[in-house]
């Protein structure tokens, strides 16, 4: 596997399967931790920023987001428009 950006490493769902754990019944475990940002929001921020992209209300070097968040979604949502705009990965 060949990753070109960061943005590659988030998997949409990744489950880690327990057989027969809980009465005989498999049970998912979604490994969330595992994404290149730990669990925050990056799923979210991917989505919000393709959304505003496929609409045509933000354009790579054209447009300034600003979100109001310091949590997690300000952060993801900084690396998302980090990597678009300085076109590192691409």
């Amino acid at each position: 596997m060949i990753v070109e950006s960061p943005l590659d490493l988030i998997f949409r769902d990744l489950f880690y399967r327990l057989r027969a754990f809980a009465g005989g019944h498999d049970v998912f475990l979604k490994l969330e931790g595992f994404h290149i940002t730990g669990s925050i929001k990056i799923k979210t921020a991917i989505g919000l920023v393709e959304d505003l992209e496929r609409r045509g209300l933000a354009k790579p070097n054209e447009s300034v987001i600003i979100e109001s968040s310091s949590g997690n979604l300000g952060l993801a949502l900084s690396l998302v428009c980090a990597i678009r705009v300085t076109n590192l990965f691409a």
